[in-house]
C-alpha cells in the first residue's frame, strides 16, 4: 500500500493484509550468530492486530498493536518497533513475519532490521598489536 507522506515508510510503501492474515518472509543470507530483529509496523486505531514472529516455522515471539495511536492510516504517527533479541541465526534460516488483521487494523507491515548483538560484535574485534 502507499503510505503518505512517503518519508514515513520504506520507498513509500508498506505490506498490508487484505485477507484474515498474511505473510512476509526472507532467507537469512549472513553470517551464523545472535542477532536482534526489529520489525517496523504501523499500528492503527480501530482495531488490534496481531503479529508474529517464527524462526524455521517455529514461533520466536507474538505480540499484539494495541497502543493508541493518533491515526487511522500508516503514517509516522503510528509506526512502531517491536524487537527481538537475542536470536541465534544460520545461513539459510527462514525468518517469517505474520501478520493477522483485526477490524480496521489491517496489519501492516513496513520492514524488519536485523542486527548482530553487542556480544556477537565483540567477537568481531581484534587487538591492534603494534611492533
Amino acid at each position: 500500500i502507499d503510505v503518505t507522506p512517503w518519508e514515513d515508510a520504506s520507498g513509500g510503501k508498506a505490506v498490508s493484509c487484505a485477507e484474515k492474515s498474511c505473510t512476509a518472509e526472507w532467507t537469512w543470507p549472513g553470517l551464523a550468530g545472535y542477532y536482534n530483529i526489529a520489525v517496523q509496523y504501523f499500528d492503527l486505531q480501530g482495531g488490534t492486530a496481531k503479529f508474529t514472529l517464527l524462526l524455521n516455522g517455529q514461533p520466536v515471539d507474538s505480540w499484539a498493536a494495541d497502543a493508541a495511536l493518533p491515526s487511522r492510516r500508516p503514517n509516522g504517527d503510528n509506526s512502531i518497533r517491536h524487537t527481538v533479541r537475542g536470536i541465534e541465526l544460520k545461513p539459510g534460516d527462514l525468518l517469517r513475519v505474520e501478520g493477522t488483521p483485526d477490524g480496521d487494523d489491517p496489519a501492516a507491515l513496513d520492514y524488519i532490521e536485523i542486527a548482530p548483538t553487542a556480544s556477537f560484535m565483540q567477537g568481531w574485534s581484534k587487538p591492534i598489536t603494534r611492533n
